[in-house]
């Protein structure tokens, strides 16, 4: 069960990273006045789906940050073009996957 609430959750994060970025690509939000991408994006999935829900675009900006797909430029949020940020995302992907230490061999005591 636990397991199952955290690929939830982390799927939840994926969405919402995916909605922040799609808005951000496409207008211009002020980095102090976040409650505005916010709201946006509430009126676009209570418009296009019917769903009323609370959305904070704080956690997704921080995470597109953070992931290096987003910068500030003169107070506004801007993130990277899609092509760049797919390439940018696969190399992160792969240097993350070489990172990764091989699995510790077994004694099996045969």
């Amino acid at each position: 069960v636990l397991t199952l609430l955290v690929d939830r959750a982390e799927e939840e994060d994926i969405k919402e990273a995916l909605l922040t970025y799609h808005f951000l690509q496409k207008g211009n939000y002020e980095a102090v006045k976040m409650e505005k991408l916010s709201a946006d994006v509430e009126l676009f999935l209570s418009q296009q789906y019917g769903v009323d829900v609370s959305f904070d675009a704080g956690e997704a900006v921080m995470r597109l940050s953070e992931d290096g797909l987003l910068s500030e430029e003169d107070g506004l949020l801007r993130v990277i073009p899609p092509a760049d940020a797919s390439q940018h995302l696969e190399r992160r992907w792969i240097q993350g996957m070489s990172k990764t230490p091989e699995p510790a061999a077994v004694d099996t005591g045969f």
